[in-house]
């Protein structure tokens, strides 16, 4: 391949695309993989089989040489390598694929394929096993806005608990932090709430939480709050200070009605403290004008409002 060129293109004929390369992260590191035969590293990806749409090829690549379990995956755009490679007989002849990028959540413990070895790490690979192919669709994954600094997930269990070690390292010697932390983490774990993380070059610096479930603390049987099947509650909006006022938090919280539409729900709630007039009116910005409820907390009187999702969704 000492002379190749990739170009890229939105679409092509679909029995053109005889490739699936897919761009991964877990946890907001990227993921590589290692042939048993070679010393290099390269994207997760390889040939397209008879009888599989281009996306089952992605899917099944993914799976086979990362031992992805559960992720999330979407197409980026075609691309094209033109000149004389392993597959490419001719100078000028040109093979298609499909570029992906996809978010792992969970992995299986062994590979069972012609894998070695994944690493999962912050930084990108010096030894390529395609140097003049791979890095390019990174670039172009990059230009088309993916991989960013910053980004907007559903929290994994670990990214969960790292956050919430932040959260108590800046609160040191409040034992609430504590309590809350087990909280939260046996109510992602069961279903009861769903929490969702800006992450800032891998690490988590904001975070917000869906809660479903009346049963929890914050709701505490306010069911027009919470009741588990139409109206979910956002709760524990914070960003740390330096990456406040970038619009983060407002992409954050779309992501979470985003997700809370998926699941069936039908309103969100939100509580802003009654003299937080800045945050009052970012929420009636964002359509939150819904007057619900107001109640004295911890001393503050709090103002809940509610939104209805769907159509409205901005």
């Amino acid at each position: 391949m000492e002379c190749v060129q990739v170009n890229f293109y939105e679409q092509v004929e679909d029995d053109l695309l005889k490739f699936a390369v897919i761009i991964s992260k877990t946890d907001g590191k990227w993921v590589f993989c290692k042939h048993k035969e070679r010393d290099t590293y390269e994207i997760p990806g390889g040939h397209r089989e008879s009888g599989e749409t281009i996306y089952e090829t992605a899917e099944r690549e993914l799976r086979e040489e990362t031992g992805a379990i559960d992720f999330d995956i979407k197409p980026i755009c075609v691309y094209s390598v033109k000149g004389k490679t392993s597959i490419n007989e001719k100078a000028d002849d040109e093979s298609f694929g499909m570029l992906f990028v996809a978010n792992i959540f969970s992995f299986e413990k062994e590979l069972h394929s012609e894998i070695e070895k994944i690493i999962v790490t912050h930084d990108l690979v010096d030894n390529w096993t395609y140097p003049l192919i791979q890095p390019k669709l990174l670039e172009e994954a990059k230009k088309r806005g993916y991989f960013i600094d910053y980004e907007y997930i559903e929290a994994t269990e670990e990214l969960l608990k790292r956050i919430w070690e932040k959260n108590i390292k800046s609160n040191s010697g409040d034992e609430r932090w504590i309590n809350w932390r087990e909280e939260a983490l046996a109510n992602n774990a069961g279903g009861k709430s769903k929490t969702f993380l800006v992450l800032y070059r891998g690490e988590p610096v904001g975070e917000g939480t869906l809660l479903f479930a009346d049963d929890c603390s914050a709701i505490s049987g306010r069911r027009m709050l919470a009741d588990g099947k139409e109206t979910a509650n956002i709760n524990a909006l914070r960003i740390e200070k330096v990456h406040e006022g970038k619009g983060h938090v407002s992409k954050l919280v779309n992501l979470m009605e985003q997700y809370a539409l998926k699941c069936g729900y039908k309103k969100l709630t939100i509580g802003v403290e009654a003299k937080e007039a800045r945050n009052l009116a970012i929420y009636l910005h964002w359509k939150y004008n819904e007057f619900v409820h107001a109640e004295t907390e911890d001393g503050s009187l709090v103002l809940y409002y509610a939104k209805s999702i769907g159509e409205r969704l901005r």
